[in-house]
């Protein structure tokens, strides 16, 4: 009988043993599952920081080739003023040297024009303080006041930009005209 007491507390034991590895592997497991589950977390937050800093790069990497395109267009803005004002002044001339010299200009021009350079024509179009530069005033009464009369700097857009406003003259009508010296006297009156 005292066997049979031993055996059962051993059995006991053993059963108590084994429920307590039980518990121990559950809770193993359980901690496994949450470590798992928060490296999985970090994996998801790390490759969208990654696709975020491959974004930002390429964001800044195409900004800088524009910055760079824009500067190299400003630059050469010059030139093709003079490009245009010779083929201007060269057209209708029959010498083959200079009819030569108006296919090169026109390649050159088509190369700014292709690669996204427009010129701003305001000439008899609203004065758009956006894409024109005021420089001074005329009167022409059969045209509305506002109206852009002169080109005097031919201006620029590069892919869809002010690169540089057009610089005109605008027509004010004789009696606008009258009118802002009207106003400007009542002021210094007041002041």
């Amino acid at each position: 009988m005292k066997e049979e007491k031993e055996e059962i507390k051993e059995e006991v034991s053993e059963e108590e043993k084994l429920k307590q590895e039980l518990e121990n592997m559950k809770k193993l497991i359980e901690e496994m599952q949450n470590e798992n589950n928060e490296l999985k977390e970090l994996h998801i937050r790390l490759q969208a920081e990654f696709q975020n800093y491959t974004k930002r790069l390429d964001r800044e990497f195409s900004e800088k080739e524009k910055y760079i395109e824009t500067s190299l267009v400003k630059a050469l803005i010059p030139i093709f003023d003079s490009v245009n004002t010779a083929k201007l002044n060269l057209e209708g001339i029959k010498d083959n040297g200079i009819k030569g010299l108006l296919l090169i200009f026109d390649e050159l021009i088509k190369v700014f024009t292709e690669r996204g350079l427009e010129i701003i024509n305001p000439l008899d179009k609203e004065y758009d303080p956006l894409f024109h530069e005021a420089l001074g005033f005329e009167t022409d009464e059969t045209k509305e006041d506002n109206i852009c009369l002169k080109v005097l700097l031919q201006g620029y857009l590069y892919k869809s930009r002010v690169i540089r406003p057009a610089r005109v003259i605008i027509n004010r009508k004789q009696r606008a005209r009258i009118e802002d010296v009207k106003s400007n006297n009542e002021e210094k009156e007041c002041g």
